[in-house]
């Protein structure tokens, strides 16, 4: 399935049914003509989320980080994503 990009004023009359599509991609929101936001379904979500803690942990194990950060910044993230998945 493509890019789906649909306008506020089509998403207000369709919100349930667009939700209930979410497992298949992402919904772009545009206003006026621009995309703002966008719907995706929480599991992609917490998927996203885990992806970009594995690559932060990459990062750090290479020791290339220069993003002055320490080893509980990254625990603090990695403690609340646990702390939303439950």
């Amino acid at each position: 399935m493509g890019i789906r990009i649909k306008s506020l004023k089509e998403v207000r009359g369709r919100l349930l049914e667009l939700v209930d599509t979410l497992h298949k991609g992402p919904v772009f929101l545009a206003k006026k003509g621009r995309v703002t936001a966008v719907l995706m379904d929480l599991a992609d979500y917490h998927s996203l989320l885990g992806e970009i803690e594995d690559l932060h942990e990459i990062i750090h194990t290479m020791g290339d980080c220069e993003c002055g950060c320490d080893d509980e910044a990254l625990n603090k993230l990695m403690a609340l994503n646990c702390e939303e998945g439950s």
